[in-house]
């Protein structure tokens, strides 16, 4: 038995715990990246797939989206107002025209009556009656001429509205809907760096693959402080620790410059990411103006919904205003009718009038005129039309108002969606930042490795001389199977093609998105 075969077992234990130091801070920081970066590469897809179904939902080139539903249900509310009230206003038109016809006849009558009484009582005279008559008319008149001016109002407004509310509320939801389209697009450019970091960390499987075999090695040496056995055992033992400590140097040296160079490209492709999650960030933060809050207190998108709540409630006023104009047309109709019924009394027991054929014809004609000017009102558009009316556009108002809130929310939804998104992508950037950094940090300053290996061949090196002479043998092969796998393995590293720069079809059916 020979002992001690080198005093510098102790470098290889110290070497030994270094590898392992290195394979610990290596596999920190390639775990952590391979358990975070599917999470969130998935989470990208989701998310910006969220946002993408929110957008063909909201805006679909050459199909009908939910903005130009919502823009359509307004226009469509406000075209089928003016729709229903252009007839209404043309009979209020021809009521108006036909009252001013029974100017003449009225003017006439009146004439006939001043300076006459036929009966003394001036509540039931006939010339008060029809004085009363003309004014009941007039007023009449100016009823009807304030709902021409709120119906010509109204069919003004609507015009406006779909000329230009309309669009102009189609402009400015399209302008945030564009703004999010472009972020979504965005989400595609991270495919790219996302992809060669995934299909990079493969290297850590080769890389680590290469350590083990390094620190098998070692702890072969280690075991090797005495050994039992023969002359050929004892060479085998010096021969292979002479080899595998050189061989272990020059693969340690190797698999420290490919994780450097592995290590800069990760820091090169996981800035690319850092970089389009600001670009993200910043067309997020676009629409959250737009959407959540501005200097004023109020967001762009709330400014919308309530300047459209408004157009629709200044319409509802004065849908409500005409609809009391017709209601007080229908009281001054009555009013009308009440008094021809008194002229017809009056005509038809011909006591009061006395000879007065030529009154009682003018007076004849103009009740006639005057009920079939009640008629026509009657029977034509009054408050209940407009209470249908009414009520229907405000249930379409409301409507509308429901579904802009709808479309705020949807959006709100995808941002809130990609700035969790966008957090969570920063937060392990900086994550893999620092474990990367960690790790070219403990890659430097190895020289007590390298040095150690040297000596420690150099070693092994001078007892072989030392055993061959003392045991007149002079040989380099070793016998020993164990030992040759391990030296094997040692020589033809995993890691020779990285260091090639190699890529050996890394990428092959990686299928991220």
């Amino acid at each position: 038995m020979i002992k001690s075969l080198s005093p510098d077992h102790g470098v290889i234990d110290q070497i030994f715990l270094s590898v392992e130091t290195i394979r610990e801070r290596i596999d920190q920081a390639y775990n952590r990246i391979c358990m975070d970066l599917p999470e969130i590469n998935l989470e990208i897809h989701q998310t910006f797939q969220q946002a993408s179904g929110t957008l063909d939902s909201l805006y679909a080139h050459g199909e009908i989206g939910v903005i130009e539903n919502v823009v359509g249900d307004m226009e469509g509310s406000i075209r089928n107002l003016a729709f229903l009230i252009k007839p209404m206003r043309s009979h209020d038109v021809q009521v108006l025209e036909t009252i001013e016809l029974s100017y003449p006849n009225m003017e006439s009558l009146l004439s006939m009556f001043e300076g006459s009484s036929i009966c003394q009582d001036p509540d039931h005279d006939a010339g008060s009656l029809a004085l009363k008559l003309a004014i009941e008319r007039d007023n009449l008149v100016g009823i009807i001429q304030d709902a021409l001016e709120l119906e010509n109002s109204l069919i003004e407004e609507a015009a406006s509205i779909i000329t230009d509310d309309a669009r102009s509320v189609r402009c400015t939801l399209s302008s945030a809907i564009m703004i999010l389209k472009d972020l979504v697009s965005r989400s595609n450019s991270m495919k790219e760096p996302i992809l060669k970091i995934m299909s990079g960390l493969q290297a850590h499987d080769i890389v680590n693959q290469d350590i083990t075999a390094i620190s098998y090695g070692l702890q072969k040496m280690r075991s090797l402080r005495d050994i039992p056995g023969n002359r050929d055992d004892i060479m085998d033992a010096v021969l292979f620790q002479e080899q595998a400590s050189s061989l272990s140097r020059d693969l340690i040296s190797q698999l420290i410059k490919v994780l450097r160079k592995h290590g800069r490209e990760l820091g090169r492709e996981i800035g690319r990411i850092e970089d389009m999650v600001s670009r993200i960030k910043e067309d997020k933060d676009a629409v959250g103006e737009f959407l959540l809050m501005n200097r004023n207190g109020r967001s762009t998108f709330d400014l919308v919904i309530s300047e459209v709540s408004a157009v629709f409630a200044n319409i509802a006023r004065k849908l409500d205003a005409l609809r009391h104009l017709k209601e007080s047309q229908q009281v001054q109709t009555d009013r009308l009718i009440s008094l021809c019924d008194e002229f017809d009394q009056r005509i038809s027991s011909g006591a009061s009038l006395g000879g007065h054929r030529e009154m009682l014809e003018a007076m004849s004609k103009t009740t006639f005129l005057f009920k079939s000017l009640a008629k026509m009102i009657k029977y034509g558009y009054g408050s209940l039309d407009l209470e249908e009316i009414s009520e229907r556009f405000a249930h379409e108002a409301n409507a509308v108002k429901h579904e802009l809130e709808e479309i705020k929310d949807l959006l709100m939804g995808s941002i809130r969606g990609i700035d969790t998104c966008a957090g969570r992508c920063t937060d392990a950037i900086k994550r893999f930042r620092a474990d990367i950094d960690k790790l070219m940090m403990i890659l430097d300053g190895n020289e007590n490795i390298f040095d150690g290996l040297s000596s420690f061949a150099h070693s092994m090196g001078s007892m072989r001389d030392d055993i061959s002479r003392q045991m007149s043998l002079d040989r380099r092969e070793i016998f020993t199977q164990e030992f040759k796998d391990i030296l094997s393995r040692l020589r033809n590293p995993h890691s020779n093609s990285l260091a090639a720069g190699e890529d050996h079809g890394l990428e092959d059916g990686l299928v991220l998105f």
